[in-house]
């Protein structure tokens, strides 16, 4: 039994050998379908979106053409980080409303953090180094 197991462990290896594999991508494809398939038992038409979520996880796994999937698993992970500094600029805009303003930097569309209550001040942008004038 063992020497079965070991024989199917090392045809496994060599199948998988110069093939792509599981990255963030695909486990998040994983957990978008396994939560489609939940959704479809009360919205029937979502299984077959949910199979095509699935089918294209196994795909990314199984490929061998590494540089597409990067790319794909790179796209996503851009968007993915643009998500989160919104979430995160959104948060510390919410947590300093009362003692900060945000203003948008022309130059560099940066968002720029100054303290309230100084009247007008000059900001400089420290991405860019552009100067605007603003009354907080």
């Amino acid at each position: 039994m063992r020497n079965w197991l070991q024989t199917l462990a090392y045809r496994f290896q060599r199948f998988m050998c110069g093939r792509y594999g599981v990255d963030v991508l695909s486990k998040h494809l994983n957990i978008a379908a396994l939560v489609l398939v939940l959704l479809s038992l009360f919205v029937p038409f979502l299984y077959p979106l949910s199979l095509a979520v699935l089918a294209w996880s196994t795909f990314r796994v199984y490929s061998k053409n590494s540089y597409s999937r990067m790319r794909e698993r790179d796209a996503y992970l851009r968007f993915i980080y643009k998500l989160r500094k919104r979430k995160n600029l959104l948060k510390s805009r919410l947590r300093d409303r009362k003692t900060h303003r945000f203003y948008k930097c022309p130059g560099c569309r940066e968002y720029l953090r100054v303290p309230k209550g100084r009247g007008k001040v000059y900001i400089t942008c420290p991405k860019c180094r552009y100067e605007i004038v603003r009354k907080t």
